[in-house]
């Protein structure tokens, strides 16, 4: 019981997600992939799905002296599990900041903070970034999105639907914040400790606001959709991305698709016993929906690309 209860104080900690700053590829493209974070994490987890990388030469404006130098991160150059492609955009919600400053080697360092009293948990906050982002694009867009980064997605396509946004993978989304409170802390939901950390942690969430669940349908039905989530995800559970395809199915969509993963967590889908299926499903969606793909890995997965669009509440049978 204890367990719960530092649970409720603490949840923020262990959702999972990216980080801030924009880094597009030289390649010279007219689809962009935009990678939406999750809570309590910073822009480079989109390094975990792109095909290949060099963050060697990210602009970086010194605060101190007004210059703008360039930050080296060493990461490996070619990803073996791929899904997303350049050029790409990440980008830190409100949250998750990413503070830079010179070393006394003439370096220059960043130190990630996060804030858990400036996330609104997908609504305005992270809604108007991302807004802003996808406006600055110039061209067409897939949007992928983990953890809260893909509930943000949800509430923000249910308000704008932009006409340049040609797919939406979701990988691991909350229908509502509250259920993910409710699931980790069990009965002791029963003594209102549920609303009592949103509102002590998280003062920018409107419990009377925008929730994903209630809105998913209103994603434009032209606009192809996937949910990822993993069966043992014990922070966000499947039900979560069940609600929410079945919401989307009852609404008469033909462009949904749900797939589970069986060995995930809640952080590791890109590097588990499931990624190469997860990999070759979203090249296979890709492939059907007219997208850049891999050819090899959309072959590969159609099979299992097929089997995306169960009925209407097969999962309870």
């Amino acid at each position: 019981m204890l367990k719960k209860l530092f649970f409720c104080l603490s949840i923020v900690a262990i959702f999972f997600g990216s980080t801030h700053t924009s880094f597009a590829a030289p390649e010279d493209s007219k689809l962009t992939y935009v990678f939406s974070h999750g809570l309590g994490a910073f822009g480079e987890c989109a390094m975990s799905y792109v095909k290949s990388h060099n963050l060697d030469d990210i602009p970086v404006l010194d605060k101190k002296t007004g210059q703008v130098t360039r930050l080296s991160l060493s990461q490996d150059k070619n990803n073996p599990f791929y899904i997303l492609y350049h050029p790409i955009c990440f980008f830190n919600y409100p949250s998750s900041n990413a503070n830079f400053h010179n070393d006394n080697d003439g370096s220059i360092s960043a130190k990630n903070t996060f804030s858990s009293k400036k996330a609104s948990l997908a609504q305005n906050t992270e809604i108007e970034t991302l807004k802003n982002h996808i406006e600055n694009i110039d061209g067409d867009a897939v949007l992928f999105g983990h953890s809260m980064g893909a509930s943000t997605i949800i509430n923000y396509m249910a308000q704008y639907n932009p006409k340049n946004i040609k797919a939406v993978v979701l990988e691991a989304p909350f229908d509502t914040i509250e259920s993910v409170v409710r699931n980790k802390i069990g009965w002791f939901r029963k003594l209102g400790l549920g609303s009592l950390y949103l509102w002590l942690a998280h003062p920018e969430y409107d419990r009377y606001g925008i929730r994903p669940g209630n809105v998913v349908h209103r994603i434009h039905p032209t606009i192809p959709v996937i949910f990822i989530h993993s069966k043992k995800d014990s922070l966000i559970p499947v039900t979560s991305s069940r609600r929410m395809y079945n919401a989307m199915k009852k609404n008469g969509r033909t462009k949904v698709h749900i797939f589970e993963l069986e060995e995930a967590t809640h952080t590791n889908a890109s590097n588990c016993a499931d990624s190469g299926n997860y990999q070759r499903v979203i090249h296979a969606f890709y492939k059907n929906y007219g997208l850049p793909c891999d050819e090899t890995l959309a072959a590969e997965g159609q099979a299992l690309f097929e089997t995306t669009q169960p009925a209407i509440d097969s999962f309870y049978k």
